[in-house]
């Protein structure tokens, strides 16, 4: 039977062999660093793997199908619809005590942070416009230096990528700008508390915003988070308990996902700065990404990717977003987007405070001065954040660069030399978007 977070089951009869233990640990230094929703199977076979350990690894995948299997007696029978075991790391809509729900399996790498201790911290800490979880646990602590682990959460709806199209194909733009403006309100919400909370969610992209039925918008996908040391009394206490509950070791855990800072996301989404490998990351940068994926939501693809929203390599695709947003009145053709006045005046204070210093426009310093930190503009701010939410971000220590606290020895992360250096993150957005 599968057990709750602090067990684990056996599943392989064999993992004493000495030859499986070998090519386990050659194939968990192999896969370190990857991101855990990766197919475990097609990346190993993509390794090279000899074909004895693969014919050993379909073997296991039986098993694994077993354990999803078994998930329903794990919640009391109040799941149905069970998911396939085939899915390993895929979500599936299922029904959880009358409600719909969304069941995932994943791979995370041992020393990394677990999505579902990601939820435990956020709900601990009361952080708005996120699902609700309704099971989480761990079924196997380590295969191949990998956690397998499930979550059963609250169907949050489509992305708001799908939200915004399907507006603009009914005639309805006035009525998404009015709605888009309190996603914006409603993210910014859910990102600043979980700062002040010690989580910064570092992939926000349009697959990662959902919005339901309501038009309620909900932070969703936390599986690349960040966790740190944060400031708020008794965020790091709560964080410290949560994380030892899975199985994680607070120290060694900041310091792993520090070490990823700039590696993590999805390019298309992505802050220039992070972009360009700054090694500092922060509550800006997760704003500025907000930002790219208002804009996709809102642009025009009838005629094609608009030129904003077309992939490069990361170096490349900076500086062209730097170009393309020299000039306030304009910028917004280069992204396809035509939107109502009340929007605009919306979309131009978050251009104003991720992109300009009194006035002034600071792409070239993003683009050149390796070290630059934007500041808190309150001014433009609070025309796209509620005053709570503004009032947090202001007093939180450090401004919007807040990560790992300074008396905790952090790994410096390597930076990206080369443009087709990896990201721990998405290699490219949804196709089905472009």
């Amino acid at each position: 039977m599968v057990q709750k977070v602090g067990t684990e089951i056996p599943i392989f009869a064999d993992e004493s062999d000495r030859k499986l233990r070998e090519k386990r640990s050659e194939l968990a230094k192999q896969l370190a660093g990857r991101h855990s929703e990766l197919e475990l199977f097609e990346l190993i076979e993509s390794l090279g793997v000899s074909k004895e350990y693969l014919e050993f690894l379909n073997s296991a995948s039986d098993v694994f199908d077993d354990i999803a299997e078994q998930v329903p007696s794990l919640i009391n029978n109040k799941l149905v619809a069970q998911p396939s075991g085939k899915a390993l790391v895929n979500s599936k809509l299922s029904v959880y005590d009358g409600k719909k729900a969304v069941v995932k399996f994943s791979w995370t790498p041992a020393n990394r942070l677990s999505e579902g201790a990601a939820y435990d911290i956020l709900h601990g800490a009361k952080v708005p416009h996120i699902p609700m979880v309704y099971d989480s646990g761990i079924l196997k602590k380590d295969v191949f230096g990998y956690r397998f682990e499930y979550i059963v959460m609250e169907d949050c709806g489509r992305e708001l990528f799908d939200f915004g199209q399907k507006y603009y194909k009914h005639g309805r733009s006035s009525e998404l700008c009015h709605v888009v403006s309190k996603h914006i309100a409603q993210v910014s919400s859910c990102l600043v508390r979980a700062q002040a909370a010690g989580l910064l969610h570092r992939d926000i992209s349009s697959g990662n915003i959902a919005v339901n039925v309501s038009k309620h918008a909900s932070v969703i996908d936390w599986g690349y988070a960040k966790v740190f040391r944060s400031n708020e009394p008794g965020a790091w206490e709560r964080t410290e308990r949560i994380l030892q509950k899975w199985h994680l070791d607070p120290a060694n855990t900041v310091e792993a996902e520090a070490y990823h800072d700039n590696m993590t996301g999805t390019p298309h989404y992505m802050s220039v700065q992070i972009l360009l490998g700054n090694p500092k990351r922060g509550l800006i940068h997760d704003l500025e990404s907000l930002f790219y994926v208002v804009l996709h939501a809102l642009s025009d693809t009838a005629s094609g990717t608009p030129p904003g929203f077309r992939l490069f390599d990361s170096h490349s695709l900076a500086a062209a977003r730097i170009g393309f947003l020299t000039e306030r009145e304009y910028f917004y053709k280069s992204f396809g987007v035509s939107v109502h006045e009340r929007l605009r005046n919306v979309l131009d204070a978050m251009y104003c405070f991720l992109f300009t210093k009194n006035d002034q426009y600071i792409g070239g310093k993003l683009l050149y001065v390796e070290d630059f930190e934007r500041d808190i503009c309150k001014e433009h701010a609070e025309k796209f954040m509620d005053s709570d939410t503004l009032s947090l971000m202001m007093s939180a220590s450090n401004e919007c660069s807040l990560s790992a606290s300074e008396d905790m020895e952090v790994l410096t992360p390597p930076k990206r030399k080369h443009p087709d250096d990896e990201y721990d993150g998405a290699d490219s957005p949804d196709n089905k978007h472009m």
